[in-house]
């Protein structure tokens, strides 16, 4: 569902665990570590994070509720292993490289949506305009969905998605091609051998004032076991707004943004090599 901070969600899993306790249960979605440890400690298994994050997720606009996925991820992840449950990351995906965040987070799994729809194999209904084809997709949670599913958009409640046309993919084959390669290139560059280690591989720290919007984000930096004191980090991938306050400045060095990388030779370049702060789980 998409509001587990619900004290009837509580006990339907507990009652759930209690028929059922051989079956694996995954209970969802919620964006902190204590109500994380509430679904797990009533039996659940495997935890939804997310509250929002979609690409076609209106829930934030509309209401105002929400969490920065990245840090929804990090708090959730580590109160669920704390008692030996796992974590999905639901949502925020758009690139190979959110996918890789998310892992490096401490995701156990990542559920992609828009970053798989408009291919063949999604199943959505086909639309042509002008000669050109589209398909459609929606939020659950969009009148759309709720017009197919549940008679539609009840009178108290108003819609917390919307539906887009987007063009067709083809085969979604290719698309899976790139976001696995992109997973095993980013374990490359912080030098985890499985997917399992990325998560121990990967620092998060903000990176800001740049004029690429994909740039004006935290950026992952490798950190070799044994060199805490490296001067100059590689830098990996840019990384969407999250919340710091309650991780702990380690130590201060000089990092070059990624924007001013090609530049590095100038002395303009150097003078805007400011330090950053690095920040570590």
């Amino acid at each position: 569902m998409a509001n587990g901070y619900s004290e009837h969600f509580v006990q339907f899993v507990a009652k759930a665990r209690e028929a059922w306790p051989t079956k694996t249960i995954c209970a969802g979605n919620v964006v902190t570590g204590e109500m994380c440890e509430e679904l797990i400690l009533s039996g659940a298994d495997i935890v939804k994070v997310g509250i929002g994050p979609g690409s076609v997720c209106t829930t934030r606009v509309k209401t105002g509720v929400g969490y920065p996925q990245l840090s929804a991820v990090i708090e959730c992840a580590d109160a669920a292993h704390g008692l030996g449950g796992m974590i999905v990351s639901d949502g925020g995906c758009t690139t190979p490289g959110d996918v890789a965040k998310a892992f490096g987070g401490g995701a156990d799994f990542v559920m992609l949506g828009g970053m798989l729809a408009g291919h063949e194999e999604s199943g959505g209904r086909i639309v042509e305009e002008n000669g050109e084809k589209f398909m459609l997709f929606y939020g659950m949670s969009s009148e759309s969905a709720m017009k197919r599913h549940v008679g539609g958009v009840a009178e108290y409640r108003a819609a917390e998605g919307k539906t887009v046309k987007l063009p067709l993919r083809g085969p979604v084959e290719n698309t899976a091609r790139d976001i696995l390669g992109g997973l095993r290139s980013a374990c490359t560059y912080v030098g985890a051998s499985r997917l399992k280690e990325l998560t121990k591989r990967t620092t998060f720290i903000p990176c800001a004032g740049t004029r690429k919007p994909h740039l004006q984000q935290p950026v992952i930096y490798q950190r070799w076991r044994g060199a805490t004191r490296q001067r100059y980090p590689i830098p990996l991938i840019a990384s969407p707004k999250w919340k710091i306050g309650r991780y702990i400045a380690t130590t201060s060095v000089p990092i070059i943004p990624p924007v001013m990388i090609s530049n590095a030779g100038s002395s303009k370049a150097a003078r805007l090599s400011a330090s950053a702060i690095v920040l570590s789980r």
